[in-house]
C-alpha cells in the first residue's frame, strides 16, 4: 500500500507540474518562432534572419541583432526566437508594419489570402 500512495504522490506532483507549464505558456504567449517563420513575416530569406542572430544588422552606423536561443543537440544551427525579442529586433530596425496578435505563421498568412 505504502508504493500505491508513493505513485499517487507521483502523479499529483506530475500533475502540478503540467499545470504549471501549461501557466507558462498561457503567460508567456505564442510559442517561440522558427527563422523560417521571421523570414516569411518580413519577406526575406532564412540567411538574413541568421545573419540577423549572428553577426547583426547595419542600421546607422550600429550593428542590431537578433536574440534567439540556440537550440542544444542539434548537428545544424536552430534556434528558437521569441516573440518579444522578434517585435523589438524589427522596432530597433524601423519596421513600420509590426504584427498586433502575435506572429502569424506561414500557413495563417495563406489561409488569409485564401
Amino acid at each position: 500500500m505504502g508504493s500505491v500512495g508513493c505513485v499517487g504522490v507521483r502523479r499529483d506532483v506530475a500533475v502540478m507540474e503540467l499545470r504549471a507549464i501549461m501557466a507558462a505558456v498561457k503567460l508567456l504567449g505564442s510559442p517561440p518562432l522558427k527563422v523560417s517563420e521571421c523570414a516569411a513575416y518580413m519577406g526575406v530569406g532564412k540567411s538574413y534572419i541568421l545573419n540577423a542572430i549572428n553577426v547583426g544588422v547595419p542600421v546607422n552606423g550600429v550593428l542590431v541583432q537578433l536574440e534567439a536561443e540556440r537550440i542544444p543537440g542539434t548537428q545544424r544551427h536552430t534556434y528558437r526566437i521569441h516573440e518579444h525579442a522578434f517585435l523589438a529586433f524589427l522596432q530597433a530596425i524601423g519596421w513600420k508594419h509590426l504584427p498586433t496578435r502575435g506572429v502569424p505563421s506561414p500557413v495563417e498568412q495563406q489561409r488569409e489570402v485564401h
